[in-house]
């Protein structure tokens, strides 16, 4: 399949490239977040595009979109998806193991692992499973947006 590279000028921020480079500042990704979970982030420290974890040599890897880290320690992994994927669920499910995998070295405590919220932004509406079922299973038993947005645009 032949396919065109789209020109600097027609890339949006759904692009991975695009996102990548305006997310790399504080500016316009502090505020994302902040939006998105409905929460209060005092300082971003950590921004790393593309980020590969991969625990074995025969383990699936996964590359996070944006993996982000603030002064207290939470994660945030930051993902766009421009195209109807099935079993979003256990993908983020995948890379939240993933990332905690990353987090806990042998030897440590449970209670170590950190605060991690997996988000993906999506052009397409995910169904009413996949919208209620993420945010329960991945914000800490929260769900600040999805349910209520979903029916929202549902009955639009």
């Amino acid at each position: 399949m032949d396919r065109r590279i789209k020109t600097i000028d027609e890339l949006t921020l759904m692009d991975d490239y695009m996102f990548a480079q305006v997310m790399r500042d504080t500016r316009h990704l502090k505020p994302l977040l902040q939006f998105i979970l409905r929460v209060r982030i005092a300082k971003i420290e950590l921004i790393e595009p593309q980020k590969t974890e991969k625990e074995g040599y025969d383990s699936k890897g996964v590359r996070l979109d944006l993996y982000v880290t603030d002064e207290q320690g939470v994660v945030y992994n930051v993902e766009v998806q421009t195209t109807s994927r099935k079993h979003l669920p256990k993908r983020m499910r995948y890379y939240q193991s993933t990332i905690d995998i990353s987090i806990l070295r042998p030897g440590v405590d449970y209670k170590e692992l950190r605060k991690t919220f997996v988000i993906f932004i999506c052009i397409m509406i995910p169904s009413e499973e996949t919208a209620i079922s993420i945010p329960l299973k991945t914000s800490a038993g929260r769900n600040p947006i999805c349910s209520s947005e979903m029916r929202r645009l549902k009955s639009s």
